[in-house]
Parts: C-alpha cells; sequence; structure tokens
C-alpha cells in the first residue's frame, strides 16, 4: 500500500508538473502575441508617419516647383547681333535673361495677374 501511494504521488507530481508547463506556454504565447501586436502597431504607425512626411514633401516641392519658361523668340533676336563675336551677351541679352530669372514679363507683354493673398490662420 505504501507504494500504491507512492506512485500516486509521483505520477500526480508528473501530472501537476505537466500542467504547470502547459500553464506556462500559454502564458508565454500570450505575452509573445501581445508583443507581436505592439510590434504591427509601432510599424503602422511608422507607415501613417511616413506618408505624411511623403505627402507634405510632395506638397512643398508642388509649391516651389521650378517654372521653366521658353524664351525662343526674344533668344532668337538677341542672338542675331553682331556683338556676340566677342561677349556671350549684351546689354539686352542680359536684361532679359534678368527679367526671366525674376518672373517678370518681356517688354511688350502683360504683366501675370496679382496673386491672391493667402488666408490668415
Amino acid at each position: 500500500m505504501l507504494y500504491t501511494h507512492a506512485a500516486a504521488a509521483i505520477a500526480g507530481a508528473v501530472i501537476a508538473g505537466a500542467v504547470a508547463w502547459n500553464v506556462n506556454g500559454w502564458r508565454h504565447e500570450a505575452k509573445e502575441a501581445e508583443r507581436l501586436a505592439a510590434q504591427i502597431e509601432h510599424a503602422r504607425m511608422n507607415e501613417r508617419a511616413a506618408d505624411q512626411g511623403a505627402a507634405g514633401h510632395e506638397a512643398d516641392k508642388a509649391r516651389i516647383r521650378t517654372q521653366y519658361i521658353t524664351l525662343t523668340e526674344e533668344v532668337e533676336r538677341v542672338v542675331q547681333k553682331p556683338v556676340y563675336r566677342d561677349v556671350c551677351l549684351d546689354d539686352d541679352g542680359l536684361r532679359i535673361l534678368a527679367g526671366a530669372i525674376t518672373g517678370q514679363p518681356a517688354a511688350g507683354q502683360p504683366a501675370p495677374a496679382v496673386p491672391r493673398p493667402e488666408p490668415a490662420r
């Protein structure tokens, strides 16, 4: 009878150990699932921040985009002068180039419309 009680105690200890092992495994898996969910949420937040940054960058690029203007008529008229044998641009050429850089219209062309002021925030 003593051996029976000892065998039952050993069997109970083995079963209790197996149950404890399973419960500990479940706890570990639950913590791992929480960690993965937090990692996924963190990655989503990073993606949203990157998307917002990219959208802001594209808006800034559109706002400060350089506009290229073709000046073929003025250039052909200025290039036909004989002064270009010694220098690249004469006074008229420099004036046209400076006007194109600052955005001023060429002589004989109407000025662009005044831009609408941005609303105050």
